[in-house]
């Protein structure tokens, strides 16, 4: 009979994984992604413990294309949110760092297919005349060599300026996520703090144009936000919170391409559970899912196999 923490090693000598046992039945699940190693869960596994996944609250990691990089938010104990980064080199993820551009309040980054541009949620003062809004907005920054160059906000039409009387999370934007053909997917609450929704803004040069709705089924009278799209651009994974069919709190659900809209919404069972699950995002070669819970107390980061979510399956 097994009881307490076993642990396994890869042929590199580097940890794989380690389960704590309490009678022969698994507790506690953890493990490390590498790149171009296929995803070590079957179930959801605690991602890099001590490394990635500590005592602070951890949410929204975002891989740069290669796999060897990655951005996460991170919320020490009395602290705020802002955005690290943490790399993979010699067999291990580096403990992560502040990002040089995080300069505030600031999360969930979003790292470009090409790795050329980097999009996260901040609320430093927007410059001109919106300089007293600290509302969460969007920006972005281009990769200068090996380097990010000067973070900019979005165009106003996409970050709206927050009403002394609105609270949070009325004309914050979030999340921001781009679609296959280039379109910008975030989330904010318009004008009610109950209802948020996702929005997407059509490409318009190095800049957005006039965002719309999302619209049915992903937009409901639920609670949306943070979302993912998969590498091959057939699922759109993201975040729900009210909804009749949900396990408990956030949960995560699962969206398929149909044309140009999505369809067959439904609960990533295998995922969810009472407490919290929120912001996904893919392995960037689509074969895990990233997800952050509070199942085990604060928020931190954890990887399961896209393959045991059958997301392709009908609802």
């Amino acid at each position: 009979r097994r009881d307490g923490l076993w642990r396994a090693w890869g042929a590199d000598g580097r940890l794989d994984n380690e389960v704590t046992f309490a009678a022969d039945t698994a507790v506690s699940v953890a493990a490390t992604w590498r790149p171009g190693s296929p995803s070590p869960c079957a179930t959801p596994c605690l991602f890099a413990p001590g490394v990635v996944s500590t005592d602070a609250e951890e949410f929204r990691l975002a891989f740069a294309p290669d796999g060897r990089e990655a951005y996460l938010t991170r919320r020490p104990a009395g602290g705020v949110q802002q955005i690290y980064v943490t790399r993979y080199a010699d067999g291990a993820w580096s403990m992560p760092v502040l990002a040089p551009f995080s300069t505030g309040v600031e999360e969930e980054p979003f790292v470009t297919a090409d790795g050329q541009r980097l999009f996260f949620s901040s609320r430093r003062p927007v410059p001109g005349a919106r300089a007293a809004d600290r509302s969460d907005n969007l920006w972005v920054m281009d990769r200068v060599g090996d380097v990010w160059g000067t973070p900019r906000p979005l165009p106003a039409n996409i970050n709206l300026p927050r009403a002394a009387e609105a609270g949070w999370p009325v004309a914050s934007e979030l999340g921001a996520t781009l679609l296959p053909d280039g379109r910008l997917l975030y989330w904010t609450a318009r004008t009610d703090a109950a209802d948020t929704d996702f929005y997407v803004a059509p490409p318009d040069g190095d800049t957005f144009g006039p965002p719309v709705p999302l619209g049915p089924p992903v937009n409901s009278a639920a609670f949306e936000s943070a979302a993912a799209v998969s590498p091959d651009g057939r699922h759109l994974v993201f975040q729900r919170l009210g909804a009749t069919d949900g396990s408990g709190q956030e949960d995560l659900y699962v969206a398929t391409r149909a044309g140009d809209g999505w369809a067959d919404v439904r609960p990533l069972a295998a995922v969810n559970t009472a407490a919290n699950e929120s912001f996904p995002s893919f392995t960037p070669d689509g074969g895990s899912l990233v997800f952050a819970s509070d199942r085990g107390g604060d928020w931190s980061v954890y990887i399961v196999a896209a393959a045991s979510l059958r997301l392709s399956a009908a609802p």
